[in-house]
């Protein structure tokens, strides 16, 4: 009769066959966690290696590592250029609160001194920090004329406000953050043959204390061979004027040869450029909605007969009381 495994010798074969299945769990589990543990260690290193590569000081930081959300975005090419981000556009709490660290100079006047604290400038300018500040150069008109000129020629998707301040300067906020763009960035604007002139709302705007030093305008170059109606080339001709912006689209496609038309940031403090020459021949540059230009100096804002360059020769004063035929006395400082 065959023995059962309940008998003695099947009790020690179980017992060795449990052991040996507990050994080889335990040894199964232990190779598992060590091939885990490497891996985790490549993946800490390759994390490093990543935050490293994009520029993320890992020093003192320990096991706790940086989240590669706490990188900031790379801005695009059209923010670089235009130095306007979107957060500008409403303003920045931050960046006035830095301005605003700066201690002003405590000066004792006899008349009141009124102090504004930081969280109420800051309620005050947040509803003007999408404006901007426009002037018509070299001409004044009022508001309901200035307004509905403005109106057709911006074409805007949203209403807007505009309020009149001294010295010919309005101020203008959208409701539309791609209107406020628009005006911005896609003038020049002509308002009955002069600029509109379009800046950024800035605090403390004093039209008194303020002067217009550039602006965007549209140059010409009559008379210019069509081989050099090239959009590129224009661009660079336009540099000898300014700072070139864009070239007029009739110009770059060669559907108008009669004179080529670019348009230039113009620094209006300096003396305007009369001629170019382009290989050995000169060639005469026109400036569009300009209007008061001075021929002796060559600056904007001014005539010839009020030119502070021009010095006006006074005539010496004679003696009316001297003998017939006899000369008088030359004035006092003068010379002989």
């Amino acid at each position: 009769m065959e023995e059962s495994s309940h008998g003695p010798n099947g009790a020690e074969s179980t017992a060795e066959e449990a052991d040996l299945l507990r050994r080889s769990t335990k040894k199964y589990k232990r190779h598992r966690d060590e091939k885990e543990n490497e891996e985790s260690v490549k993946e800490n290193e390759k994390s490093d290696m990543v935050m490293e590569d994009l520029g993320v000081d890992l020093t003192g930081v320990g096991n706790q590592k940086q989240s590669v959300n706490n990188i900031p975005a790379a801005i695009s090419f059209k923010a670089a250029l235009t130095n306007d981000q979107a957060h500008l556009y409403e303003g920045s709490d931050d960046e006035e609160e830095l301005e605003d660290e700066i201690p002003e100079p405590v000066v004792v006047k006899p008349w009141p001194s009124l102090d504004v604290s930081k969280d109420e400038l800051q309620k005050l300018r947040r509803p003007w920090r999408k404006a901007l500040i426009v002037k018509l150069l070299g001409r004044t008109v009022g508001y309901r004329v200035l307004r509905q000129r403005v109106e057709q020629a911006w074409k805007l998707r949203g209403n807007f406000q505009m309020v009149d301040l001294e010295e010919g300067y309005y101020l203008v906020r959208f409701a539309t953050k791609e209107d406020y763009h628009h005006v911005l960035f896609y003038g020049p604007w002509t308002i009955l043959g002069h600029y509109l002139t379009a800046q950024k709302w800035k605090p403390d705007f004093v039209p008194s204390r303020e002067g217009i030093s550039s602006t965007m305008v549209w140059v010409r170059f009559p008379q210019l061979p069509i081989e050099y109606f090239d959009k590129d080339f224009l661009l660079r001709l336009g540099n000898c004027i300014g700072k070139a912006v864009k070239v007029d689209v009739p110009s770059s496609k060669s559907e108008r040869g009669k004179f080529a038309r670019v348009c230039v940031q113009l620094d209006l403090t300096q003396s305007l450029i009369s001629k170019v020459t382009v290989r050995s021949l000169d060639y005469c540059v026109e400036y569009e909605g300009l209007h008061s230009i001075c021929f002796e100096c060559g600056k904007y804002g001014h005539q010839k007969d009020t030119c502070p360059n021009l010095v006006v020769s006074k005539p010496q004063n004679t003696d009316m009381g001297g003998t017939s035929g006899g000369t008088s006395e030359p004035a006092a400082g003068s010379k002989r």
